[in-house]
């Protein structure tokens, strides 16, 4: 059955890759690519893209040295020479966005498109089948703090992957403004929807 409709929901993980350059490149190049595909066909209406707060985040925030106040407009520059996956990772969010909203001015689709930010993910990671590996990708957080396990003080702001779920699914009404933001961020135990 035809849709009008398209969900980016993927991101570059980092099994397999070498080169940090390598998450920025294929995040870029997975995000242009389905816009300019969806670019050349005929009756989308929207695309969803889940991006991230990263995507805005100044360095200076996410490193607690500033009280600087992120909303869903607020620009972030990648930070120079990434030495560690998280921050790649976090750069590739920043260009991945970036060049979404260079593809929106240059192209002027007929779709419009919505990115989704969350904040940092919890909730079932249903790819972790080896017990001792709980403790990896964003869920590693409270299960860090819950076994005692030494780790560097991390993101404080979290949303449910339920209420993310929620959040795309209801996106694609038309109702909701498109070519527009938002941020995903728990309020409080009754979620952000």
């Amino acid at each position: 059955m035809p849709s009008d409709l398209v969900i980016i929901t993927g991101s570059a993980g980092q099994i397999g890759f070498k080169v940090l350059a390598d998450t920025l490149k294929l995040a870029v190049k997975g995000t242009v690519g389905i816009l300019e595909s969806v670019n050349k066909t005929t009756g989308i209406k929207r695309v969803v893209i889940t991006g991230s707060i990263t995507s805005i985040t100044p360095a200076a925030a996410l490193m607690n040295e500033t009280d600087q106040v992120i909303d869903e407009n607020t620009e972030a520059e990648p930070v120079p020479s990434p030495a560690h996956y998280a921050v790649a990772y976090w750069n590739s969010k920043i260009a991945s966005y970036q060049a979404t909203k260079d593809f929106i001015a240059k192209e002027k689709p007929a779709f419009d498109v919505i990115t989704l930010m969350p904040t940092f993910v919890i909730g079932k990671n249903e790819l972790v089948m080896d017990p001792n590996k709980i403790t990896d990708g964003s869920n590693g957080l409270p299960f860090r703090q819950i076994f005692g396990v030494d780790s560097p003080p991390s993101v404080g702001v979290t949303v449910h992957l339920d209420d993310v779920s929620k959040a795309h699914v209801l996106s694609l009404d038309p109702k909701v403004s498109g070519n527009t933001n938002y941020l995903l961020s728990s309020g409080a135990v009754d979620g952000i929807i």
